[in-house]
């Protein structure tokens, strides 16, 4: 499974994120870390299924202005929904306090609960401050298949993430 994981983030990394940030006049990469919270109380999904912490990490390379690309995965701890992740995400930034919110879609395995489809949309909004090259910050996390499919119960995660740029 790890293998299969793997293989799919090079992969979405070399034809989503690379071939955008190569076409930047100025290359701009970030790496997030965070622990989040799994399944919290409902705020777009139905219902508290789930439950434990997840690890999360994304790679990100700056496209176009404030726009970036991103690549990444949260692995629950306890063996519940865990997922990889890629997509869009607008950043602004005022007197360090950073402000972004992220679409695109997500794959997901392990999944306990009714999500309709391995295949889903994600959508999440962060807030953090910004010091020098680092920030911390407070990311709002959610994926459902959009009512595409029978059941879509969605999955929302809370948390905490630490960035690093170059």
């Amino acid at each position: 499974m790890r293998k299969i994981i793997v293989a799919i983030l090079l992969s979405m990394w070399t034809t989503v994120v690379l071939p955008a940030t190569i076409c930047a006049h100025e290359l701009k990469y970030e790496v997030k870390i965070g622990l989040l919270y799994h399944d919290i109380a409902p705020v777009w999904g139905n219902t508290k299924v789930e439950g434990g912490y997840d690890v999360n990490a994304e790679i990100i390379g700056h496209v176009l202005g404030n726009i970036s690309a991103h690549v990444g995965f949260s692995l629950n701890l306890c063996g519940e929904t865990s997922r990889i992740y890629f997509g869009v995400t607008p950043v602004f930034n005022y007197h360090g306090v950073v402000f972004s919110g992220g679409i695109g879609c997500a794959i997901v395995g392990n999944y306990v609960r009714k999500l309709g489809s391995p295949l889903l949309f994600r959508v999440a909004g962060e807030i953090g401050y910004r010091f020098g090259p680092h920030s911390i910050s407070i990311i709002l996390d959610h994926i459902s298949n959009a009512n595409l499919a029978e059941h879509n119960q969605g999955l929302d995660l809370l948390g905490v993430r630490y960035r690093i740029r170059w």
